[in-house]
């Protein structure tokens, strides 16, 4: 019979094991926020996923952006190239076209410095 009561617990001693032992609330608390945790790892996928599309996205449009030394050969090609006040002046130095009309209709035509030399050469031979 001694040996039948060692193996069983005491009152106390059950009583204290019944207080330290997970509540049914606490239990269904702790599965909650289990199933919340699943929810999280599944929101922070999709971030991470998110964030990949972004960057290749970012990568991708950097890919299509002028790099330093393209700007700086268009820098270059651009310094060779005349300024505004450069092509005014030398266009302000050129004849405008009513000058050029002018000059044209004063010039005497072929016809006429021809006839007029046959009528010299006409007058010589006299």
């Amino acid at each position: 019979m001694q040996r039948v009561l060692d193996n069983h617990v005491s009152r106390q001693d059950l009583q204290y094991m019944l207080s330290n032992k997970v509540s049914i609330e606490e239990l269904s608390r702790v599965l909650q926020s289990k199933s919340n945790m699943h929810e999280v790892n599944l929101d922070i996928s999709q971030i991470n996923q998110k964030i990949d599309d972004l960057l290749r996205d970012i990568n991708k449009r950097l890919a299509n952006c002028a790099l330093q030394k393209d700007c700086a050969f268009i820098n270059s090609v651009l310094d060779k190239k005349a300024d505004l006040d450069y092509v005014t002046e030398a266009l302000s130095q050129k004849a405008n076209k009513q000058s050029v009309a002018n000059a044209l209709h004063r010039k005497a035509n072929r016809s006429d410095v021809d006839e007029m030399m046959q009528s010299k050469v006409e007058i010589h031979e006299l």
